[in-house]
């Protein structure tokens, strides 16, 4: 008689087989990464959030000290592998970006234990140079080619897509960011809920939030209301009252707190002026010149 082995292959999302059972796993779904940044020569420690990060069980039957569970997990950014993969639980891996990484925008690869693979487009940038307190922006367009959205008009029934972007400390553009989207407080829905955009859509009309989220960095809330739901409560500004700081569209014209121009400090123009001759002779015909205009307009000169 020749005596069988049977192999299960088993799919566990704890560390232990408490009992017998068989399915079908998918693979993994990695679904961020955070930081999503780091900068050219420098290593960068990562953590990588998503699901169906399973264990892989072989259990033997015939042979219980042939039974075997592995948690090795790989992972890639474009061609280059990460080191220390870890995996933490069925829904976080850890790892660690190696300073070989050129600059650019990658995709990941996250493979598990059994060889099934998942990938998560433009997940990761590296930078040439320094990035000074990087912080998340919610934007009309992608590629640092929009402005700032704090409050979006949606028509039911008609989306609107906006787009999750880095930027430096001083507004200049860093990379488009993978980021969880939510809607709360209205009639309607996000789709996809994690990618760098979204596409908003309304079912009734409303007054919501959405939340954009990209750790490390500070999530970011946009109003979002349907044209006709805005009901006007007094006047945005002047520069200094509460009402450039309460995250309201006040006078419902799309534009909220130090986005509104009447929250917004006007510097008059100024210039060095010099005067040729130097002297203050009545009638005596002189020229001026000016530099370090901060403005193209004209204004009076007291001299």
């Amino acid at each position: 008689m020749v005596r069988g082995v049977l192999v299960v292959i088993v799919a566990l999302a704890a560390p232990w087989l408490s009992s017998c059972s068989v399915r079908q796993a998918s693979a993994p779904v990695p679904q961020q990464v955070a930081p999503p940044i780091a900068v050219e020569g420098a290593a960068q420690a990562i953590v990588i959030t998503g699901h169906d990060f399973w264990l892989d069980a072989r259990v033997n039957f015939n042979h219980s000290t042939s039974s075997q569970l592995s948690s090795t997990f790989r992972a890639w950014l474009g061609n280059v592998e990460l080191q220390q993969v870890q995996r933490v639980n069925d829904t976080t891996l850890t790892a660690q970006v190696p300073a070989s990484l050129a600059e650019g925008t990658w995709d990941l690869t996250v493979e598990d234990p059994a060889g099934r693979q998942g990938t998560l487009a433009g997940a990761f940038t590296v930078t040439a140079g320094s990035v000074s307190s990087p912080h998340l922006s919610a934007e009309d367009a992608a590629g640092g080619s929009g402005q700032a959205i704090f409050d979006v008009s949606v028509a039911v029934g008609t989306p609107r897509t906006l787009f999750a972007v880095i930027r430096d400390a001083d507004g200049g553009f860093v990379t488009d960011v993978v980021a969880t989207w939510t809607l709360q407080g209205v009639d309607g829905g996000v789709a996809p809920s994690s990618g760098t955009s979204t596409t908003v859509t309304l079912t009734a009309a409303g007054l919501g939030t959405l939340t954009v989220d990209a750790p490390p960095m500070a999530p970011v809330t946009v109003s979002v209301h349907d044209p006709g739901s805005c009901t006007a409560i007094g006047p945005e500004g002047p520069v200094g009252d509460p009402s450039c700081s309460d995250g309201l569209d006040n006078d419902c014209d799309g534009k909220i707190d130090a986005v509104d121009p009447s929250c917004v400090v006007n510097t008059p123009p100024r210039a060095a002026i010099s005067i040729t001759p130097a002297v203050n002779v009545p009638n005596l015909s002189f020229s001026a010149s000016a530099t370090g205009t901060t403005d193209s307009q004209d204004a009076p000169a007291a001299l």
